[in-house]
């Protein structure tokens, strides 16, 4: 403080100016690098998180639409309408398939792979049992149909969710 007292006040002027204008280029920079920061953050979850988060979506609806025309098979009787509802798990089935390849290779992470691998061995239950229903419906076995879908089909999409 003693040079403090030193200085004029010219001197003393410039000083606080000088140590303010330091302290704002020091906010400045601080401020850029923190701004940097949310931009990767931002672009992480534009880029790499959202569509991942859309594909699963996707797969999401697929399934609830796959599970409702299944159902679908068992309650109509109309020959047009049980082919309607096939013909819809077949294409929401293929849909999943190519939700599950455009984003097996986006996951990188091991936590991810293992949930991934967990979703496809979940897939690999409930798809051929979709088969079975299908081919239960299609031989007009109705009763074993509708035991298939609540002992084991109904489960085996709960897991796959």
């Amino acid at each position: 403080m003693n040079l403090l007292t030193r200085l004029r006040i010219g001197q003393r002027l410039t000083f606080a100016f000088g140590a303010l204008s330091v302290a704002a280029v020091a906010v400045v920079l601080f401020g850029i690098s923190r701004l940097s920061h949310v931009t990767e953050s931002l672009v992480l979850i534009g880029e790499d998180r959202l569509p991942k988060l859309q594909k699963l979506i996707d797969i999401t609806d697929n399934v609830n639409l796959i599970a409702r025309e299944l159902r679908n098979t068992l309650i109509f009787t109309e020959k047009d309408k049980v082919a309607a509802s096939v013909e819809a798990i077949t294409n929401a089935r293929e849909d999943v398939k190519q939700s599950i390849e455009a984003l097996a290779p986006t996951i990188t992470t091991e936590n991810g792979k293992k949930l991934m691998a967990a979703m496809t061995d979940a897939r690999n239950v409930f798809v051929p049992l979709q088969v079975k229903f299908l081919e239960l419906v299609r031989d007009d076995k109705r009763e074993e149909a509708r035991a298939l879908l609540t002992d084991q089909l109904r489960p085996a999409q709960l897991t796959y969710f």
